[in-house]
């Protein structure tokens, strides 16, 4: 996810098409061994609510990509 250099249109799969915004993030729902990555130096405002659940063994990970300040 960037707020800098994304777009809500992109598949988020990569650092090189991130999503745009908390929302977009908020309307999905993931899964076991999915990761979500926030742009350092980048900012948002607003809450995001993780959606879904992980295993013991294949847990949701939440983290950063870059260099900079955390987002």
């Amino acid at each position: 996810v960037s707020s800098s250099q994304g777009n809500d249109q992109n598949d988020g799969l990569s650092i090189q098409s991130p999503f745009e915004s908390i929302d977009k993030l908020n309307s999905m729902v993931f899964g076991p061994g999915d990761s979500i990555y926030f742009k350092s130096g980048d900012y948002w405002e607003g809450m995001f609510w993780l959606k879904g659940s992980g295993t013991n063994s294949n847990p949701i990970v939440v983290n950063s990509f870059g260099n900079g300040a955390k987002p």
